[in-house]
């Protein structure tokens, strides 16, 4: 048995070690919770082992069972269902306290048995409270209650996680999946007489978001499953909900001329980073307008661009002119609307150098550059896509996304550039691309666009029958 000064002590430096960070919002899914479960048993054993190696991070096998066991068969038409939720033995592969078990046919994940009288697993926490509100640096402090058994004698780590959504009034549907958050322990006390333990820890909230809170306990063994969620609340400041503040200004503001329209008009592209916030962007109000003699044009342009993406293209500029770019970020908190301050550049569309003939003819050859697609079979990626064309792509910028609309949103990075040719080598079947190609030189910026379908799945298979495709 492990002294309870010791077991203090203990408990502190896995609540300070292998505690984590908030994840982004929508991007958690079941099985990413257990795998993260699992870590932190590894973890724990780890500890436990200080006269060997723990070798527990690359050799999971010991805790691929949950505890717990399968429930008795029903012999319900369910289980007669062919499933394969799961492979035998490997209860990881099933989200919450749900274990792998066999059916007539195949493996379905279904909930444990047994779990309530585990002896070696920490007690569910219960009672979960915001004891501390108020905005101290958008910290707010929260409490569970917790049974002392006999498991808890050993290191016990608490999973605190966190759900929330926007607006001024709460509801259950709009409430985001449940996210780890980080945590610092505040305080921990004991009752002798009841073996009830309160602890007390604090965490980093966001302004204007509705929260619930649920927590965790696990050992070496496991855990016995969430403890029921708290009521939802909001941030307070002297007895009143805490509003956010406006988003700060977008970051790296640039604004650049990129090429010219065959009417001799500039079009010039402005890009930007999301700034910090603490509601989601909604969002960005893009103004422009003309610069005379230190005077900003009476006629001022302005348009909206949507989150996430973080560039526009202004069109019909004027050569050899200044004009004033504004950005601003928006986002929405109940019916008002937050704006941040302006952030403001100045773009020149001044060109003092002339074309020479040498230039001319190599801005007319760019003009014209014919770009051809290939798609050709490959054993290790299924399938290349192969860009040629006419002029060099040396010293070009190449963007290749999803779509026709949105190309901020780059789902392929990774291009291996040669004189004549681009190879994209994990490009998805039966999908549009937009694909752009920003040739430099000492004149101008000249943009090339091409959009393509990659070819269906099966009909490439079927032209190609020695490849091995998964379709």
């Amino acid at each position: 048995m492990i002294p309870d000064r010791f077991y203090l002590v203990y408990t502190l430096i896995v609540l300070q070690g292998i505690s984590v960070q908030c994840r982004k919002r929508g991007h958690i899914k079941p099985h990413e919770i257990d795998e993260n479960l699992l870590s932190q048993r590894c973890e724990l054993l780890c500890l436990l082992r200080t006269s060997e190696k723990c070798t527990c991070r690359h050799n999971l096998s010991e805790l691929s069972k949950k505890p717990g066991r399968c429930p008795n068969s029903t012999n319900s038409i369910l289980e007669k269902i062919c499933l394969d939720d799961c492979k035998e033995g490997n209860d990881y592969e099933c989200p919450g306290t749900k274990v792998c078990c066999k059916q007539d046919c195949g493996y379905s994940c279904q909930d444990a048995v047994g779990l309530e009288d585990d002896p070696d697993l920490p007690s569910i926490p219960f009672n979960i409270s915001v004891s501390e509100r108020r905005c101290n640096g958008k910290m707010c402090e929260i409490s569970w209650k917790i049974h002392q058994n006999k498991a808890q004698m050993l290191p016990v780590f608490f999973v605190v996680e966190t759900r929330s959504h926007v607006g001024n009034v709460f509801s259950q549907r709009k409430l985001s999946p449940w996210q780890w958050c980080n945590f610092q322990k505040m305080a921990e006390v004991l009752d002798h007489a009841t073996m009830i333990k309160k602890t007390v820890v604090s965490i980093k909230l966001k302004l204007g978001l509705w929260y619930q809170i649920r927590v965790a306990a696990i050992n070496k063994y496991g855990y016995r499953g969430y403890s029921n969620y708290s009521e939802e609340f909001r941030l307070t400041d002297q007895n009143h909900d805490a509003e956010p503040k406006p988003p700060r200004p977008p970051k790296n503001l640039k604004a650049y001329p990129i090429g010219y329209w065959p009417n001799d008009t500039v079009v010039a592209r402005v890009t930007w980073s999301a700034p910090k916030s603490d509601l989601p962007i909604d969002r960005y109000k893009i103004s422009w307008a003309r610069h005379f003699n230190d005077n900003v044009s009476l006629y001022l342009y302005h348009d909206y661009v949507k989150e996430p993406k973080t560039s526009y293209e202004i069109t019909n500029l004027q050569r050899d002119s200044l004009y004033y770019v504004q950005l601003q970020a928006i986002s929405t908190n109940g019916r008002k609307r937050l704006k941040s301050s302006n952030e403001s550049r100045m773009l020149d569309t001044t060109t003092d150098v002339l074309l020479n003939p040498s230039e001319a003819n190599a801005l007319l050859i760019e003009d014209e550059a014919e770009i051809r697609y290939q798609f050709q079979p490959s054993k290790k990626y299924g399938m290349l896509v192969r860009v040629s064309s006419d002029c060099s792509f040396n010293g070009s910028f190449v963007e290749l996304c999803c779509g026709t609309d949105d190309c901020e949103t780059k789902e392929y990075g990774a291009v291996r550039p040669r004189k004549d040719q681009i190879i994209f080598s994990k490009l998805k079947f039966n999908t549009e691309y937009t694909l752009r190609v920003f040739y430099r030189n000492s004149v101008r910026r000249k943009e090339i666009t091409k959009t393509f379908v990659t070819p269906q799945c099966e009909k490439f298979k079927k032209s190609h029958p020695n490849l091995s495709i998964k379709c």
